[in-house]
């Protein structure tokens, strides 16, 4: 089913929205939302990842010299995590959270940084 459906597992019923908690043909109870792997990163609690980060700060920021601000109303950084491995990264702002190379991989990063270094020489 769609993403905010779900369908009985016994009679195969299925629920355009997640508001029915039981299957009405069967009765049968609606089965947990799964989570997944790159979502329960999030989960880690903040402090894991200044340690991993080393310290409360944006990475890529202080890697580029930058003055990077939290999130105005909490002062925290974005929880950056890898979404293939759902293994975290690191605290970013969310300038450099969102400019991330939208997910891409390690070796088209590689190849997007040698395409602009051949264009700029």
């Amino acid at each position: 089913m769609g993403r905010m459906g779900w369908t009985c597992p016994k009679c195969k019923t299925r629920y355009k929205t997640r508001n029915t908690l039981r299957c009405a043909r069967c009765g049968r109870k609606q089965p947990k939302k799964r989570v997944s792997a790159h979502m329960r990163a999030l989960d880690l609690p903040y402090e894991e990842y200044v340690r991993i980060n080393g310290g409360d700060f944006c990475w890529i920021g202080r890697f580029l010299g930058e003055k990077c601000k939290g999130h105005r109303a909490t002062g925290r950084f974005h929880r950056d995590h890898d979404h293939g491995t759902g293994a975290p990264r690191g605290l970013l702002c969310f300038n450099h959270n969102k400019r991330l190379l939208g997910g891409r991989t390690l070796e088209q990063a590689r190849a997007l940084v040698a395409y602009l270094e051949r264009s700029a020489a």
